[in-house]
C-alpha cells in the first residue's frame, strides 16, 4: 500500500489504467492544482487561562501563522500588529516557516525575538484589530478584526482536507514522479523503462499504510493543473495478480474567510471542526467511579456531574444519554437546582443518576452529555469530533466478583462484531483496564502465521485525545500489541525474553501477560506488548524524534517507516547500500564503525543468544537511528514469541513447548 498527502491546495481530477501483455504495468494519473505561497494569520486565543503555557509557564494569548504555499517563506522584516496606525509595531526574527507549516508567537508584551517569540502586545478579548505585515511595511498580507472571545475558546480560519482513495491495495515495486521529476519509489529498479520489473517486496508490508514525504521544493509546479504519475511494476511476467492502493491526501488550505470558533484549540496544527456561534461550555463530565457498580438487583445508580458554562446564549437544558453495551440509547434531564443528586442549585454543576440494575457483572456502560443553548447551539462531551481518532462516550463496568482474585492484570474488551475484529481492516471497541474507559479505539488483526491461530493477535490504536495508561506511573502510549500465545503453553515466553533484553542492557518492550475478557466473558490470556513508536523510543531513553524502521527483510530495503514522517527513507537507504554484501568485508567494517552503534549491537546479540530466538535477522526486527545526535544506527528486537526452545518445527531448546 502506498500513501500519498501533499501540503499544496489541489484536487483529483482523473486517473487511467494501462495494461501490456508481457508485463503488468499500472501507470496511474493525477492531475492537482497548485497555489504558491501565502502567509496568514490562522489562529488565534485571546483569552488563554489553562490551554497553552509558554516557557515561563504562563498562560499567555497567542497567535499561529500558517504557510498554505509549496515554499516557505523567511518573516526576517515582517511585523505583526494590533493597531491599524501602527503596521510596524513588533518586527520578526530571521524564522523560516517551510511549506504547510505553523509558527506560534505569543502576545505576552514580553518582546522575545530568541528561541519562544513573543510579541510586545497583548490581545484584548473584546475584539480588536489584528494583522500581518510584509517587509516594506506597509503591505497587510492578512489584515482583520475579531469578535469578543471566550476563555480557552480558539478564533481561527476553516480547513478543510479532501482524501481520495483511488485504486486497490500494493504493488511490489513503484515509482513517483511529479511532471516528470522522481520524487518517492520503492523496491523499484534505479531507471525503470515501461515493462521494469519490480523488486521483492514482503507482503507483511501491506498490513499498514506506508507514507512518501515528498519534498515539493525540488519540483517545478506549475500555477494550475500539475502531474503524478505513479508506475507500477510486478516481479515476474507470470504472476497472477497485482494490485495497487495509493492514497493522495491533498490539505486545501485555508484562502476562505470563513472565521470559526475553536473549542478544542490547536496551535502549531490544523484547525478541527468549528463554529460560527459558541453552543454552551461543557467540561469536568463524571469519566472515573471511586467504586463500580455491582449490577443486578439494588445495584446503586452512578451519579455524573457536567459543568456546562454559558457563553453567547443562556443554557436551556442539558441532557445526558446513556447506553447498555451495545444497545440503544436512553437519555434524562440534567439538573442544577440541588436536587436528584446535584448539590447545590445555580453553581453551573448539573447532575443525572445513570441506573445500573440492567447490568451483569463485567457489563459496560456509556454516557455523554450534550448541552444546548436558546439558540439551539449545542456541545457534547466527549466531543466525538472524529470518528475515526475520538471517544463517543465515557464509560465503567460492573464489578465481577469470579475475576477479583485474578493475578494478572484484567484487560475488559467490548466488541459487538469478532469477526470484524479478526480482519485487517478491523472495527471499533471500548477496553476498560487500570481504572479507565476507552472508546471507539480501532482494533484489527495483527501479524500473518498467528491469523489463522484460534486466538488471534490484534493492533489496538487508541485515540489522541485518550491514550492508554498501561501501568500505574507509566507514561501513555498511542497503541498495543495483543499477541497471542495461543501456540505457546508456557504463556511466559514474550515476557521472559523481553525481560532478557532488558537484562543484557539491550533496548527492549514492554511485555506481560494479561487475562482478557470479551463482553463480560472470559476469552484468553494474552500478552500485552509495546508497539515500536516515538513514545517507545523516549521510555527506552532514546531520542522520539529518531529514525525507526519495522524491517522486514535481511537489511536489503528500507522496511516501514514508524517516525520522522515528515522526510523520506534516504538514511536507511544508505545504511543498506553501504552494507550491501557486494561490498568488500573491510569497507563494511569501517562503514560499521563509523555508523553503528557498536556497544547495543552487541548486547542486542547477546540478547538473541540468551533468548534462543528462532526468527530474528531475516525479518522481524526494527533499526533505528540517533539522527538528532551521534547518527548511530542500532538493532531492536521484535517478535520473540519463537525464543527459549520454541520453533515451529518442533525442535527442543531451554524450555520444550509443552
Amino acid at each position: 500500500m502506498m500513501a500519498y498527502k501533499f501540503l499544496p491546495r489541489g484536487r483529483t481530477i482523473y486517473m487511467f489504467f494501462v495494461r501490456y501483455p508481457l508485463l503488468t504495468v499500472i501507470f496511474v494519473v493525477f492531475c492537482f492544482s497548485h497555489a504558491f505561497a501565502s502567509m496568514q494569520i490562522s489562529e488565534l486565543m485571546a483569552s488563554n487561562t489553562s490551554t497553552l503555557n509558554d516557557q515561563d509557564g504562563d498562560s499567555s494569548d497567542w497567535i499561529e501563522l500558517y504557510n498554505n504555499g509549496s515554499s516557505s517563506v523567511d518573516l526576517a522584516g515582517w511585523y505583526l500588529t494590533d493597531d491599524a496606525s501602527d503596521l510596524m509595531l513588533w518586527t520578526f526574527p530571521a524564522v523560516t516557516v517551510p511549506a504547510g507549516g505553523y509558527l506560534l508567537v505569543f502576545a505576552s508584551k514580553k518582546d522575545l525575538r530568541t528561541g519562544e517569540l513573543h510579541a510586545n502586545f497583548s490581545l484584548k478579548g473584546s475584539g480588536e484589530y489584528l494583522a500581518l505585515v510584509m517587509p516594506d511595511g506597509s503591505t497587510i498580507a492578512h489584515g482583520f478584526s475579531y469578535p469578543p472571545q471566550v476563555s480557552d475558546i480558539s478564533y481561527g480560519l476553516s480547513s478543510e482536507k479532501v482524501t481520495s482513495t483511488v485504486l486497490p491495495q500494493g504493488a511490489t515495486g513503484q515509482a513517483d514522479f511529479i511532471n516528470g521529476v522522481e520524487v518517492a519509489r520503492d523496491s523499484a529498479p534505479a531507471s525503470p523503462t515501461w515493462d521494469a520489473e519490480g523488486e521483492s517486496r514482503d507482503d507483511n508490508l501491506n498490513e499498514e499504510w506506508t507514507t512518501f514525504s515528498v519534498d515539493l521544493t525540488q519540483v517545478t509546479l506549475n500555477a494550475g493543473e500539475n502531474l503524478l504519475a505513479i508506475h507500477g511494476m510486478n516481479t515476474r511476467v507470470e504472476s497472477s495478480d497485482m494490485l495497487i492502493l495509493p492514497e493522495l491526501d491533498v490539505v486545501t488550505p485555508s484562502n476562505s474567510t470563513d472565521w470559526l470558533y475553536y473549542t478544542a484549540p490547536t496551535p502549531g496544527s490544523e484547525n478541527m471542526a468549528g463554529n460560527t456561534n459558541l453552543p454552551p461550555q461543557v467540561s469536568g463530565v463524571t469519566q472515573t467511579l471511586a467504586v463500580l457498580p455491582v449490577g443486578g438487583a439494588g445495584s446503586l445508580p452512578i451519579l455524573v456531574e457536567a459543568r456546562v458554562d454559558k457563553t453567547m446564549h443562556d443554557v436551556a437544558t442539558v441532557r445526558l444519554y446513556y447506553r447498555k453495551m451495545f444497545e440503544g440509547e436512553s437519555s434524562l434531564l440534567m439538573v442544577d437546582d440541588g436536587t436528584n443528586g446535584d448539590l447545590f442549585s445555580g453553581d453551573g454543576i448539573y447532575s443525572a443518576w445513570v441506573p445500573t440494575t440492567s447490568l451483569s457483572a463485567g457489563e459496560m456502560m456509556r454516557w455523554r452529555v450534550l448541552a444546548t443553548d436558546t439558540e439551539g447551539n449545542a456541545m457534547r462531551a466527549p466531543m466525538y469530533e472524529d470518528s475515526n481518532d475520538s471517544d463517543e462516550y465515557y464509560g465503567a463496568i460492573a464489578q465481577d466478583p469470579a475475576i477479583a482474585s485474578s493475578n494478572l492484570p484484567v484487560l475488559h474488551w467490548f466488541v459487538e462484531n469478532l469477526s470484524a475484529a479478526n480482519t485487517r481492516s478491523g472495527t471499533r471497541a471500548s477496553y476498560y483496564y487500570l481504572g479507565e474507559f476507552y472508546d471507539n479505539i480501532q482494533v484489527d488483526l495483527h501479524g500473518q502465521t498467528t491469523g489463522d491461530f484460534s486466538k488471534k493477535s490484534y493492533d489496538i490504536d487508541f485515540n489522541k485525545g485518550n491514550r492508554f495508561k498501561w501501568k500505574e506511573g507509566g507514561g501513555r502510549v498511542k497503541d498495543i500489541n495483543l499477541l497471542t500465545n495461543w501456540a505457546d503453553k508456557t504463556k511466559m515466553r514474550n515476557t521472559l525474553s523481553y525481560e532478557m533484553f532488558k537484562n543484557a542492557g539491550a533496548a527492549h518492550h514492554f511485555a506481560f501477560p494479561v487475562r482478557v475478557q470479551k463482553n463480560g466473558d472470559f476469552f484468553s490470556v494474552a500478552d500485552m506488548v509495546e508497539d515500536g513508536d516515538d513514545r517507545f523510543l523516549e521510555r527506552i531513553g532514546l531520542d522520539g524524534d529518531g529514525a525507526l524502521y519495522k524491517m522486514y527483510n535481511k537489511l536489503t530495503g528500507p522496511g516501514r517507516k514508524k517516525t520522522r514522517f515528515y522526510e523520506g527513507t534516504t538514511d536507511i537507504q544508505t545504511l543498506v547500500s553501504s552494507l550491501n554484501e557486494s561490498l568488500s568485508q573491510n569497507k563494511r567494517r569501517l562503514y560499521g564503525y563509523d555508523h553503528v552503534d557498536i556497544p547495543a549491537t552487541v548486547n542486542y546479540l547477546a540478547g538473541l543468544v540468551l533468548a534462543g530466538s528462532q526468527d530474528q535477522g531475516y525479518k522481524n526486527y526494527y533499526v533505528y537511528r540517533d539522527s538528532n545526535g551521534t547518527g548511530e544506527w542500532m538493532p531492536i528486537v521484535w517478535d520473540v514469541d519463537l525464543s527459549l526452545g520454541h520453533d515451529w518445527g518442533g525442535g527442543k531448546g531451554i524450555l520444550m513447548m509443552i
